[in-house]
């Protein structure tokens, strides 16, 4: 019997590609109010359908073909292998030809698997794959249309000045004189601070945070990575314990200075 729990994730996703959804978010005021507002959204690949072409654009009434949007590549590629991938699945199961639409597959398909999980002919291995495939859909359309911020983990030193020929400065009563700045975070893990791009060669921060604006429950859906070694932190408790680590370390560090 398949696990409930991995049903779940694979009925997730394929609401959000098919399905209205409504997201919460924090609103203010001049005055400084805040209230948390329900936004309803399309279902992601009618999103994604809708971007491909875009509206005509076209200004007061006109039909000039030059204030055409122009064709989203992009969405035309991801859109075509949806409803490619989609088509395959749902024939594969009902032996029914390919539907008109990508979420006609979808929902075709989920059905007619529905009931071969519930016959016992559908693995762990099998649903784990479909699950990961829709994941991967919904976090590609997401990507297209709202970017994740990705902010590089840094923590505050206190740095030495130095002379011209690398001595360090005092101050009147003798003392060392610094200055107040930033520096990559050590990575808990690795204890690294920097990593390299592959495709430039360039020095990056390890650390960085990935996340998407929610509101309130924008640090849940957040990920944290070092790009050295790739471990990772997701949500909430995961995040807040890679910051309390970090500050551990740094106090760490300061005490041996």
């Amino acid at each position: 019997m398949v696990n409930d729990d991995r049903h779940d994730y694979l009925l997730e996703a394929l609401e959000a590609l098919t399905k209205p959804r409504t997201t919460r978010v924090m609103q203010g005021n001049d005055a400084g109010i805040t209230c948390i507002s329900t936004l309803q959204h399309e279902p992601l690949i009618a999103m994604l359908r809708n971007a491909i072409a875009g509206a005509t654009g076209s200004k007061g009434g006109s039909s000039d073909g030059a204030l055409r949007i122009p064709i989203n590549p992009a969405a035309l590629k991801l859109y075509d292998e949806i409803w490619r991938t989609s088509g395959e699945w749902f024939t594969a199961l009902t032996r029914e030809p390919i539907r008109a639409s990508a979420e006609l597959n979808l929902s075709g398909w989920f059905l007619a698997f529905r009931d071969a999980r519930g016959a016992g002919d559908v693995t762990g291995e099998i649903e784990r794959e479909h699950t990961r495939q829709l994941s991967s859909w919904v976090r590609q359309i997401t990507g297209l249309f709202d970017p994740m911020v990705v902010v590089e983990v840094t923590t505050a030193y206190r740095e030495p000045i130095t002379d011209a020929y690398g001595k360090p400065k005092v101050n009147r009563k003798g003392e060392p004189r610094v200055r107040k700045t930033t520096r990559p975070a050590e990575c808990p893990e690795c204890g690294e601070r920097f990593a390299f791009d592959r495709s430039t060669g360039d020095r990056i921060t390890a650390l960085v945070i990935e996340y998407r604006e929610t509101g309130e429950e924008t640090l849940d859906t957040a990920v944290a990575t070092c790009r050295y070694c790739g471990a990772t932190w997701e949500g909430n408790y995961r995040i807040r314990m890679l910051s309390y680590q970090i500050d551990e370390r740094e106090k760490e560090i300061a005490s041996r200075a």
